[in-house]
């Protein structure tokens, strides 16, 4: 359903949903839009076609709410782009944050956080977050019911929320943090300080849990490669690559179980899906436990 009376562009490439699950961006590849989503009425809202891009957005991930609650912001979202033969000669990732209004929801930009660190970072493919650090130390305020909980909330901006960059420009891993100011946008933004080297084709990532020796849940990062068909999972504390996962051709999804602590890996080019062990007491972590699915090689190949 359409509130404004937009159509949706073609070439949907990206997705960003936000954490109350109340808003969602589609960005569009071709013509470098991004569509806007609402959750409301119990029936999804297309509130508005941002066409202020210009680039193809290739991934886009949401922020949990600011520690300080600004009225009327409803989702703030990463977005990183494709920008070969752009104008613009600095690559750059963007803060986008919806607000509501007294029709529609509406986006607005918030700022851009510059890249740094690698030579050109030009081909972003994924984004993402990890506000487990944050969200430890929000759980720790203990406020009871209707308590004011500004002072505490405020304070765990000393845990600073983690992000993480797919760049095929060149191959790696980007990391960076936003350590969050009191209000505004310009204390959302994130400042990239390391890499890692990544093998071929880095598309996809996402944050997730592994368990240690001990039993204990730390958080990760996992890229997807397409094109060597590999999953690497990265130690943001250590700040090392902590194993590389032969999975499959052409891994297009990775979403992880904390619980059982398992990843599963969709693979596009021959259909099937791989899991994988992410218990480091076994003697198993980071290898392949089982398929789900046949391998079927595409039609083409036959």
């Amino acid at each position: 359903m359409a509130s404004s009376g937009a159509k949706l562009p073609p070439e949907p490439a990206s997705i960003g949903v936000s954490v109350d699950g109340k808003v969602a961006i589609v960005g569009h590849q071709t013509l470098g839009r991004i569509a806007l989503f609402t959750n409301r009425d119990d029936r999804p809202h297309l509130e508005e076609i941002f066409e202020g891009v210009g680039y193809s957005p290739m991934a886009a991930a949401p922020l949990p709410p600011p520690l300080v609650p600004e009225p009327g912001l409803l989702s703030d979202f990463l977005v990183t782009y494709q920008l070969i033969a752009a104008a613009e000669p600095r690559p750059y990732v963007e803060l986008l944050r919806v607000w509501s209004g007294p029709a529609n929801a509406f986006l607005q930009r918030g700022g851009r956080a510059y890249l740094t660190t690698n030579q050109s970072g030009y081909d972003t493919r994924g984004v993402a977050v990890d506000s487990s650090a944050r969200q430890a130390c929000l759980e720790g305020c203990d406020c009871a019911e209707g308590e004011d909980c500004t002072d505490c909330a405020a304070s765990c901006a000393a845990a600073p929320l983690s992000v993480f960059l797919a760049s095929r420009s060149p191959h790696s891993l980007v990391v960076g943090t936003i350590a969050e100011k009191p209000t505004g946008a310009e204390g959302r933004l994130p400042d990239f300080d390391a890499m890692a080297a990544l093998r071929g084709g880095p598309s996809r990532l996402t944050t997730g849990m592994v368990v240690n020796e001990f039993g204990v849940r730390e958080p990760r990062a996992f890229v997807l490669s397409f094109d060597t068909g590999t999953m690497t999972v990265y130690d943001p504390a250590l700040g090392e690559i902590e194993a590389r996962v032969t999975v499959g051709r052409g891994p297009q999804k990775v979403v992880v179980d904390p619980e059982h602590a398992l990843a599963y890996v969709a693979l596009f080019t021959d259909s099937y899906i791989s899991v994988v062990d992410l218990d480091k007491r076994h003697s198993t972590f980071g290898q392949v436990l089982l398929n789900l699915g046949k391998p079927t090689p595409p039609v083409s190949s036959k």
